[in-house]
């Protein structure tokens, strides 16, 4: 019943539609949400004003980029394949994480870890492409790898404050997450 849907019903559809890793669905649900019922100004309104339903939008949109619980961070775990740019900044994560990353040209560019209490990472990467771990505190890092369908994760402890840069094997430091 597409006419009994609220904004909220779009958002949440969003949200689902990340978590199962389905990019493409839910900018879709996105973009029908802000089609039919957002206002120029992002406010949204049913029998009143509602503030939520534009904050959902914006978490919908964040589990896109970053996706984090049960011990592990998932980066950009639900990217639309027309989306071959992307990059966030300084986003939290489950374990005192700050993370920051960039996706150019539909391929991950580079993510970067602050630790701020020195736990266990368990981060999840889009691809299975060899990652190079290096540390400002303590130079390389040897993560322990484990293949996922699709995707692979890398287990590596980390020490209070310090900064963990994940790229490409081979490939120089990405220092800026500006993407052209």
């Amino acid at each position: 019943m597409p006419s009994a849907l609220a904004g909220y019903s779009y958002t949440g559809a969003s949200a689902m539609f990340s978590l199962l890793g389905d990019g493409d669905n839910s900018i879709r649900y996105l973009s029908d949400f802000l089609k039919r019922h957002a206002e120029p100004g992002g406010l949204y309104a049913e029998a009143g004003p509602c503030f939520e339903t534009p904050l959902a939008f914006a978490t919908s949109l964040l589990e896109m980029l970053i996706q984090s619980d049960d011990g592990r961070i998932r980066i950009f775990p639900a990217i639309p394949t027309s989306w071959q740019d992307a990059a966030f900044n300084k986003l939290a994560a489950e374990g005192a994480f700050q993370v920051d990353a960039a996706r150019v040209n539909g391929k991950l560019g580079m993510v970067r870890i602050k630790s701020l209490k020195g736990n266990t990472c368990r981060l999840e990467l889009p691809e299975t492409t060899a990652f190079e771990l290096h540390s400002d505190k303590r130079g390389k890092i040897t993560p322990v790898r484990t293949a996922l369908k699709g995707w692979q994760q890398l287990r590596f402890n980390t020490i209070p404050g310090e900064t963990i840069n994940i790229r490409e094997a081979g490939e120089k430091q990405q220092n800026s997450l500006v993407i052209p």
